[in-house]
């Protein structure tokens, strides 16, 4: 006892200083990023969700009209089409994709949902964006739809598309950054930021199903 009061009167030394400084330091860092990992992963959830919940609802108009709500009409009803899901409201600065919009990189106009609203407002209310953004510049839900007619029988092969921080929810997305197959050119539509390394992925939820239109 007589030894701890005789510390407290004499104070720290400078090295007992530098040894606490450095303790707090290390926990301060192990904190800030253990909640950086917390606030990636639950950025990351929202999107997962609110892909999801887009997929579904296409799923279950599909089940009533055969087709999906958007359907692209290129080349008298066969290609590719990029279109934003969800309202303009719902996308930083109207947009969605990189939304910061440069020579090099790709910038999707929220307003190419227009009508989407009202077709998806037939079997019930059209989802909400969480609108959480990655690394400040990208955005999504993006629904990526190729269409190919053989004969009578239309194929679709669709991909919902959102980006995310720490990798690909399981299940039943897919990477489409490390998997140029299943991304069938969708990758060229897409926004520069994800060719560049900066370990930004996007995740699809990847289906197509057919049908003859004149049946």
């Amino acid at each position: 006892m007589l030894s701890y009061m005789k510390h407290l009167q004499r104070g720290y030394t400078l090295v007992e200083l530098l040894i606490i400084v450095v303790v707090l330091t290390i926990l301060a860092s192990i904190a800030i990023v253990g909640w950086e990992g917390v606030s990636a992963l639950s950025r990351d959830r929202a999107r997962e969700q609110d892909t999801r919940q887009w997929s579904s609802t296409f799923d279950i108009y599909r089940s009533r009209f055969v087709v999906h709500p958007i359907m692209p009409t290129i080349n008298g009803g066969a290609g590719a089409i990029t279109r934003c899901l969800g309202s303009p409201s719902s996308f930083p600065n109207g947009r969605c994709g990189q939304y910061k919009i440069s020579d090099s990189a790709k910038s999707f106009l929220a307003s190419n949902s227009s009508g989407l609203e009202s077709e998806v407002g037939k079997v019930g209310n059209m989802p909400t964006n969480s609108n959480e953004t990655l690394r400040d510049t990208l955005v999504g839900p993006i629904l990526y739809t190729v269409k190919n007619v053989s004969g009578t029988i239309t194929t679709v092969d669709t991909m919902f598309i959102n980006f995310f921080e720490l990798g690909c929810p399981e299940d039943d997305f897919v990477d489409i950054t490390t998997n140029p197959t299943v991304a069938n050119g969708v990758l060229n539509d897409l926004p520069a930021a994800l060719k560049t390394g900066n370990n930004v992925h996007a995740c699809a939820i990847v289906n197509s199903f057919s049908f003859d239109p004149t049946s």
